[in-house]
């Protein structure tokens, strides 16, 4: 992650419309799940804690963040791991419920991560994953974040089931914003990669609670809906 954002994360993650809809997309299918009573909780990249406090309601929330920038000495931080989720990372500790959200395109081998994450799941436990989706939306913010790949619904599958996981739910969302992200994706063909990543820049109020409000709508349409584009993907995968 570009420092310049990093700077920005936790104020683009308490106010910017885009986070607000995922976090209820999240929630939803949480809310779905029949979690047990006091579910372990592992939020993988979970920058300082971020979601815990929503994600307390459904168990005890823990976390693992490498990049120490993001981290403060909130009242979450004894539940985070200042550590790299990689073969280095260990712990005895099993999971209900583990999320990689918006994670696996920032890891070179993908397979293996989201393999050490199942390693870490209890014999029924669940694995929420999200990810940028389709190639052809690429564009400056995924440069700027250090992005690797952007997935298409059948890669992620196929990546889950290499993982020795079975993906019980896999779609495309932020549909709306596929048309709008593929336009900036041809302008930044044509004429070169802007000086400034408008993606990281918060509307004005009345904007940004309408782009909340519309894309709330749209989760509600279309979630069970198979929309063959989005520009997120959202997959739930288990232990085979």
């Amino acid at each position: 992650m570009e420092f310049s954002y990093a700077q920005k994360y936790r104020t683009l993650y308490e106010k910017h419309w885009w986070w607000h809809a995922r976090e209820k997309y999240i929630l939803d299918l949480i809310s779905k799940l029949q979690l047990p009573p006091e579910a372990s909780i592992l939020d993988i990249g979970c920058s300082d804690g971020l979601f815990f406090q929503a994600l307390s309601k459904f168990g005890i929330p823990h976390g693992i963040e490498p990049d120490a920038s993001l981290l403060s000495n909130n009242k979450w931080r004894n539940q985070i791991w200042h550590a790299p989720f990689d073969e280095t990372f260990q712990t005895s500790q099993k999971f209900d419920l583990i999320l990689m959200l918006d994670v696996l395109e920032h890891i070179e081998n993908d397979q293996a991560a989201l393999q050490k994450a199942s390693q870490l799941l209890k014999s029924h436990g669940k694995i929420i994953t999200t990810v940028p989706a389709l190639k052809a939306l690429w564009t400056l913010h995924d440069t700027l974040n250090h992005h690797l790949r952007r997935y298409k619904r059948s890669e992620l599958m196929a990546l889950f089931q290499s993982a020795n996981l079975t993906c019980s739910f896999c779609r495309y969302y932020f549909i709306w914003t596929a048309i709008p992200k593929f336009a900036i994706h041809l302008k930044e063909k044509i004429s070169g990669m802007p000086k400034a990543n408008i993606q990281t820049t918060i509307p004005i109020q009345p904007i940004n609670a309408f782009l909340t409000r519309l894309s709330y709508i749209e989760h509600r349409i279309f979630q069970t809906l198979p929309v063959p584009f989005g520009s997120s993907l959202i997959a739930i995968g288990s232990r085979q």
